[in-house]
């Protein structure tokens, strides 16, 4: 899974957005090269967020929408978004898909 940790400055920390097609993207990991993606294409709340090899399905795909409080990444498969997993603000909590509720915890900075 996928999980917040305080920034190091590591490749593992650090994501590529790629764009795929229109306004679709895939965001790979610059350590180990995979995609951000959920497994068996899952619709499921709160389904906990993976790295995989990149096969170009709905479920590894993501759209980006503005908001006051930075970007809301959405999946092209579920249409949900991702969060830090109930609002944490602990090291290791994990990252996971979500109904949009327009709370902090599903507003991500790209920089």
């Amino acid at each position: 899974s996928v999980i917040q940790w305080p920034s190091n400055g590591g490749a593992n920390q650090q994501w590529n957005i790629v764009p795929v097609s229109g306004q679709l993207y895939k965001i790979v990991n610059r350590n180990s090269g995979k995609v951000l993606d959920f497994g068996w294409a899952s619709h499921w709340r709160s389904t906990a967020l993976q790295q995989s090899t990149y096969n170009g399905s709905n479920n590894q795909l993501w759209y980006f929408e503005p908001t006051s409080g930075g970007y809301v990444i959405r999946n092209f498969e579920s249409r949900q978004i991702l969060e830090v997993s109930g609002g944490s603000t602990a090291n290791g909590a994990t990252i996971a898909q979500y109904m949009p509720l327009n709370q902090s915890n599903q507003a991500w900075t790209i920089q």
